[in-house]
């Protein structure tokens, strides 16, 4: 929880000193900075939350779960999924950044010559973080420690996922968190 909080102040520190300079307002490399420091912000309020959206009972048993300060339901655990995987739109951002600064140190592009392409650097980010994270809802469950995707095994709780994961059942855990991070990568 401390170094989600920890994050969000770095982030708005970020978009502090960014909106603070009319220049850097307009700057393609600085709304990147910004993008990357938004999704930041969304995935570290989450992260603040740690247990907290997990539901306390199981829906179908209405049995306790026993995690550690779980006091959500299935709707709030399904929000807090959303709202992880929509803080990885700050990894589409960094990608962005990184393709920024290979036109400009590499070849040599300036500011101006790259402004043609705001919207290639902006607009994707966007659009894919949103869609991945509208694409999990049918999958966001707990994972022990906060909400988002877990590994799918029909008719198995989260106590008998952790023993009978299979490889098969990583599928919307390999497109929804381990591809966009490959490809950042």
């Amino acid at each position: 929880r401390s170094s989600g909080f920890l994050s969000i102040i770095g982030s708005s520190l970020i978009i502090w000193d960014v909106s603070k300079n009319a220049q850097n307002r307009h700057s393609l490399m600085h709304q990147l900075l910004v993008g990357v420091s938004v999704g930041d912000i969304i995935g570290a309020i989450c992260y603040c939350l740690s247990t907290l959206p997990i539901p306390q009972y199981d829906p179908d048993y209405g049995i306790s779960l026993g995690i550690y300060g779980a006091k959500g339901n299935e709707k709030t655990c399904t929000a807090q999924g959303f709202f992880v995987q929509l803080g990885y739109m700050s990894v589409f951002f960094n990608l962005a950044l990184s393709t920024y600064y290979l036109m400009v140190v590499k070849y040599g592009m300036r500011e101006s010559q790259i402004k043609r392409y705001r919207y290639f650097f902006l607009l994707p980010p966007v659009v894919i973080g949103i869609s991945l994270a509208f694409a999990g809802i049918p999958f966001y469950d707990d994972i022990m420690i906060i909400c988002h995707v877990p590994p799918y095994v029909p008719g198995l709780r989260w106590f008998e996922r952790a023993q009978n994961i299979l490889p098969s059942s990583w599928g919307p855990v390999l497109l929804l968190s381990i591809l966009p991070l490959g490809i950042a990568i």
